[in-house]
């Protein structure tokens, strides 16, 4: 699967790393951690179709270049999101939810269209796009219950500025691409 996903201002991301760190050691549920996770807002997810006479790596390469020609001419730019709420994907899934804003929403549509001829997850596509930042994941129920009584008490409302926008193959077998986001 390919994954378009934003990152955000060293601020922002030590503090959230810090959430995951503390979530894991309080949880016992060290997944994030262990594959060094980077906390991140994923956007948009394609899995790629198997088309005889086109290669992955074409299709790949052509996201990319999108990608990289969107941030480019400055149609994909910095932005602010304001993370606000914890929240779970049930049975295995605890994350931050920012505040769905003009951003999130241009962003995930652009994002979205330079994936139109593949095989898009739908819980991606704009209008059925649930923003969210993991904090653990493959969580059993009583570490959902340690792990969100940890997040509980320890994170607070927060603005974090969007500064990069990767591509990453969640297989490893492609190269990870980032390109910085202009203010």
């Amino acid at each position: 699967m390919y994954h378009i996903s934003l990152y955000f201002d060293d601020i922002s991301r030590e503090y959230l790393a810090k959430l995951i760190k503390n979530v894991a050691v309080g949880s016992g549920n060290t997944f994030m951690l262990d594959k060094e996770i980077e906390p991140h807002i994923t956007i948009a997810v394609d899995e790629p179709l198997n088309e005889p006479g086109i290669s992955q790596e074409s299709i790949y390469s052509r996201i990319n270049s999108g990608l990289k020609m969107k941030t480019e001419m400055n149609n994909l730019g910095s932005g602010r999101v304001d993370i606000c709420s914890i929240g779970c994907f049930k049975p295995h899934v605890l994350f931050l939810q920012p505040v769905l804003n003009d951003y999130l929403i241009d962003i995930n549509r652009q994002a979205n269209e330079l994936m139109m001829n593949e095989k898009m997850a739908d819980e991606y596509k704009p209008g059925n796009w649930t923003p969210h930042i993991s904090i653990a994941k493959g969580l059993s129920e009583a570490q959902m219950n340690l792990a969100f009584g940890n997040l509980f008490a320890n994170f607070k409302r927060f603005e974090a500025e969007v500064v990069s926008i990767g591509l990453k193959d969640t297989k490893g077998v492609m190269p990870e691409y980032r390109y910085t986001l202009i203010i």
